[in-house]
């Protein structure tokens, strides 16, 4: 993501700060961008040295100056580079320096016998041959680091992935981010709260009507570790940007100054994850077709919207509802290859979750001795896959 000497904004008027974000399909932009990639891919097997030599022409060449860095040290995070070879360079820089002491004076010049002695002695050390020794001796520096891959990038793609990383730059200033969800689909929220939960944020949830208002603190809110949990929050955020409607206020300090910063679908912004948010799992559809013919005459299954907030650190998505007239009871299936500290979630779980909340827990994530100890009916054990008639029989005892 763009460092702070990076960022670009419009405005900064009334306590708001605008970034500059760019027309991704700007042809005098696209072709800029093109000049990045070709420049970066051609450079292939060279050396980092030789990398920012060449793209320091167009750090300087014409246009926004700032843009033009800003889309190189975008696409260089598409690049890995690696030593140019595997040796102990530290070791041999020690052994030329001995050589040249034991063999003083030394000449510059290729041919002089005493440098030709020196560097066959380090070469047969190190098992190396003459010509190599003076490429190995600093090859463990960064400026050395030859450039072995580039992921595949289209102009298109850098100028998108540009505006997002400026966003997240200017997230790593963040106190606060304000989320607000209009109506937002189960599986979209699983989705979000996945990243959440793995990006180890701070949260709260509240529902208010179809909306859901989600408010994580930033790195400027939090005691300790600020730069690694500014990161966190910045990596999240093209997790939301797969969501079709949102709006996220983000409360900035900016220089010694406090601003906001909004962002919503309209702002343009292009997610770079894969979409997995619609995909539902082979098990899942199977036990949907199960529970909907289990259920008995008058008892509906069908999605839910809700999300609830457990203690304001952790949340309960759930996957289905059970409705009988006007009652409802909700389900959430923990599933084999979801990770979970029982201890701590059931406590949280037993103290906020409303008595007509199931949940249905694998026993590989949850061991079914601790789900009995526990004695709420609210909880199901399961080995392979739920039961649907033990489900049903669960929901018709709550509804």
């Amino acid at each position: 993501m763009l460092k702070s000497e990076h960022l670009r904004f419009r405005g900064k008027g009334g306590g708001t700060l605008i970034p500059a974000f760019i027309n991704a399909k700007n042809k005098e932009l696209l072709e800029r961008a093109a000049t990045v990639v070709g420049l970066v891919e051609g450079c292939l097997g060279r050396t980092r040295r030789e990398l920012d030599e060449l793209t320091d022409q167009f750090r300087k060449g014409a246009g926004d100056q700032k843009l033009n860095r800003g889309l190189v040290e975008v696409m260089l995070e598409r690049c890995e580079f690696e030593a140019p070879m595997d040796v102990p360079a530290g070791e041999i820089r020690a052994a030329l320096f001995d050589g040249g002491a034991r063999h003083f004076p030394l000449g510059v010049s290729p041919d002089d016998p005493q440098r030709t002695q020196v560097m066959s002695e380090v070469a047969a050390r190190f098992g190396l041959r003459s010509q190599d020794v003076e490429r190995c001796m600093f090859c463990d520096l960064k400026e050395e680091q030859v450039l072995e891959r580039v992921e595949p990038t289209l102009p298109l793609e850098l100028l998108q992935r540009y505006n997002v990383e400026l966003a997240q730059g200017v997230l790593l200033h963040a106190a606060g981010l304000h989320v607000v969800l209009p109506r937002p689909e189960p599986k979209r929220l699983r989705q979000l709260f996945r990243f959440l939960k793995f990006f180890r944020l701070l949260f709260s949830v509240e529902s208010v009507g179809d909306a859901l208002t989600l408010k994580v603190d930033g790195p400027l809110s939090v005691l300790d570790q600020t730069k690694a949990y500014g990161v966190r929050l910045a990596m999240f955020l093209p997790a939301l940007l797969l969501l079709e409607e949102f709006t996220a206020v983000a409360d900035v300090r900016w220089k010694r100054r406090r601003y906001t910063v909004t962002l919503d679908q309209e702002t343009g912004l292009v997610s770079h994850l894969r979409d997995v948010g619609a995909w539902v799992p082979e098990e899942m559809q199977q036990l949907i077709d199960r529970l909907r013919a289990a259920c008995p005459p008058g008892m509906r299954l069908g999605e839910t919207s809700q999300v609830l907030s457990l203690s304001g650190r952790d949340v309960y998505v759930p996957d289905l509802a059970f409705h009988r007239g006007s009652k409802t009871v909700l389900l959430e299936v923990v599933w084999p290859w979801r990770k979970l500290r029982w201890s701590s979630y059931y406590e949280r779980f037993r103290e906020s979750a409303p008595p007509n909340a199931l949940l249905l827990i694998s026993a590989k994530s949850v061991a079914k001795s601790a789900i009995d100890a526990a004695r709420d009916p609210r909880l199901i054990s399961f080995r392979v896959t739920p039961i649907a008639d033990k489900v049903v029989e669960a929901a018709e005892r709550l509804l």
